[in-house]
């Protein structure tokens, strides 16, 4: 992985905090920038869709609430134009 060398202006007390949460964590400021970024960062997805990601039901995510029925006719309600 290449790198690229930055050189920014921060406010002092932007510096400071940085400064001081680095330290604490036993890390340079540019590390500690560094894992911010990679935890803020998409993680690509673990499993292999295969290009299903158009897939309606691929796009779910999380829970949510829905129709009493929607255990029953989960593949009406995802793959059909909505509700009948």
């Amino acid at each position: 992985m290449g790198t690229k060398r930055l050189n920014i202006e921060l406010p002092f007390e932007q510096y400071e905090f940085l400064q001081k949460e680095a330290a604490e964590r036993g890390l340079t400021i540019s590390a500690l920038l560094r894992h911010l970024i990679q935890a803020r960062q998409p993680r690509p997805s673990k499993d292999n869709r295969g290009g299903c990601t158009d897939d309606s039901f691929s796009l779910r995510r999380g829970s949510f609430d829905g129709p009493p029925n929607l255990a029953e006719e989960h593949d009406r309600y995802l793959y059909a134009d909505g509700p009948r």
